[in-house]
């Protein structure tokens, strides 16, 4: 089992992640720039090319939405306590609102 990772490095990672995907969509567009009047291109180029840098562009943004998910979730569970663990002293029915003992 991997080792688990706090929200907020999952968070930067996942940031990181999706301007990595940026860059390679980028550059995949500097290249059908290149090769558009290049007579040795491929006749399907184009329209391969177009499809990936569209499932790119839709990578990233996937990405950076879940990144922004994951940082929201981190901020606000750094706002609330954690909650407690009925083996902790002081859990119980009469603690914690639950049970008959109310």
């Amino acid at each position: 089992m991997p080792a688990r990772r706090p929200v907020a490095d999952a968070a930067a990672l996942l940031t990181v992640d999706a301007g990595a995907v940026e860059r390679a969509t980028e550059r995949l567009r500097a290249l059908v720039r290149r090769l558009r009047d290049d007579p040795a291109t491929p006749p399907w180029f184009a329209d391969a090319a177009a499809a990936h840098l569209a499932a790119g562009a839709i990578a990233a943004a996937d990405l950076a939405l879940a990144a922004s998910g994951l940082r929201a979730l981190s901020e606000s569970s750094r706002r609330t306590t954690a909650p407690r663990h009925e083996d902790e002293p002081g859990f119980g029915p009469r603690c914690t609102g639950r049970g008959p003992g109310i």
